[in-house]
């Protein structure tokens, strides 16, 4: 049994997402729906949801979402009884997390993992890195579209509520998690996420706050052998980011730059160019 934790501030994406979880989970579960009209930050929403909670595995799950697969829920429960180490699941994530201020993926498919329908300048698609018949991988950090626990997991850990907002609750969750417990994504929970998230400059100031906090050092990788491609795929992200130009030069001399990254540096720093720079890369299939 599950129960499923929910932020809520949209009346229409919320119908349409209790509908679609009622239609699919295949196993009893409840619905906690935290009311949040922006007066609490996603930590203190899903720490008042869970607190409520019934049921031994709790989901934390964003409205703005539908289910495709039928029966997850008993994959989904499945997974926890056949792994008693297992701590959290997700549908994206990664095997590592540097120190560099970025969100949970790496830029770099040797470590990201994904299962997750999403909308594209083509209509929707279907990310997935599943290479054969894998049902699961292990990952370190995952994203917050879809993040399930154990209520006595939860307990221990809980969201950090000194990080306000809507943005690194996810990241921080899953890899204190991941310090003592399992982390896995799993292949046979498919979702449709009607988002592709928003880098902007609140996105921004939370990100660079948190990848200063001494305390939070510890559960950041200290290889950086990846940190150039992890640079190049970031940079390039957030060069089309609404974020203002006095944080650009803070996010700059904190993510630092390499031989293999200064162009994309440049073109984050200066977007008017780079914008202009990345299109006519795209265009030229690179």
């Amino acid at each position: 049994m599950i129960s499923v934790i929910v932020s809520s501030h949209r009346a229409d994406d919320f119908s349409t997402f209790s509908d679609s979880l009622d239609a699919t989970i295949g196993t009893p579960y409840e619905l906690i729906k935290v009311e949040n009209q922006n007066q609490f930050s996603l930590s203190a929403a899903y720490n008042i949801g869970a607190k409520q909670a019934q049921f031994d595995i709790l989901l934390f799950v964003h409205e703005d979402v539908a289910f495709e697969t039928p029966d997850w829920g008993l994959t989904l429960t499945g997974l926890f009884a056949e792994n008693e180490d297992l701590g959290i699941v997700g549908v994206a994530g990664a095997l590592k997390k540097s120190g560099l201020p970025t969100g949970w993926g790496t830029g770099i498919a040797e470590f990201d993992r994904i299962n997750l329908i999403q909308p594209s300048d083509q209509g929707e698609k279907h990310h997935s890195t599943r290479k054969a018949n894998e049902l699961t991988e292990p990952v370190k950090v995952m994203d917050g579209v879809f993040l399930a626990t154990r209520k006595r997991i939860w307990v221990e850990v809980k969201f950090d509520e000194s990080l306000t907002g809507y943005h690194l609750y996810d990241i921080d969750f899953s890899l204190r998690i991941t310090q003592s417990y399992k982390g896995l994504i799993s292949y046979g929970i498919l979702l449709k996420h009607f988002s592709t998230g928003n880098y902007n400059s609140d996105w921004m100031e939370a990100t660079l706050a948190y990848h200063c906090k001494s305390e939070k050092l510890g559960l950041f990788d200290n290889d950086l052998s990846y940190s150039s491609g992890t640079r190049r795929a970031w940079y390039k992200a957030l060069t089309f980011g609404e974020i203002s130009s006095g944080l650009r030069a803070d996010y700059l001399a904190k993510m630092g730059a390499d031989p293999l990254s200064m162009i994309h540096a440049f073109a984050f720093r200066f977007p008017g160019f780079g914008k202009k720079i990345f299109k006519i890369l795209s265009l030229a299939g690179l």
